[in-house]
């Protein structure tokens, strides 16, 4: 049983955005990015899809995970699509990515500080105990 609908319905979006981005980069990037940058856009889709299978899990526990939920998920908004918006400006060879190159690793600080508190967070949850025993 889902327990955070909202957080279910956010790992889904994830997913689709995931496959979507990563046919997307198979067939229509793979002869305009260099490979390393390919490289860069496949670890975005992965995280991306990673990410939202893991929601998907958390959408079943008890733990209050509102908040760190919320820190991860930014995170993941800032981290790959910051990558996706690097790549694309490169391959339109528009060149901002000194600014964009300056928030990526903010969005994953993000996402590890948010897998931290998460990790408290179900580790201090007390056991929810069926009363029918």
């Amino acid at each position: 049983m889902i327990r955070d609908k909202k957080l279910a319905v956010i790992g889904a979006i994830f997913i689709t955005t995931a496959i979507v981005l990563g046919a997307f980069g198979a067939h229509a990037l793979k002869n305009i990015l260099e490979p390393e940058l390919l490289e860069s856009y496949k670890t975005s889709t992965d995280y991306l899809l990673f990410h939202g299978l893991a929601f998907l899990v958390l959408s079943l526990f008890r733990a209050e995970l509102k908040n760190p939920v919320r820190l991860i998920r930014y995170g993941m908004i800032i981290f790959c699509f910051s990558i996706f918006a690097l790549l694309f400006l490169k391959a339109s060879k528009v060149d901002i990515s000194g600014f964009i190159a300056l928030i990526t690793p903010f969005g994953g600080l993000m996402m590890i500080a948010g897998w931290i508190w998460t990790t408290i967070a179900i580790s201090q949850s007390k056991e929810h105990k069926s009363s029918g025993k």
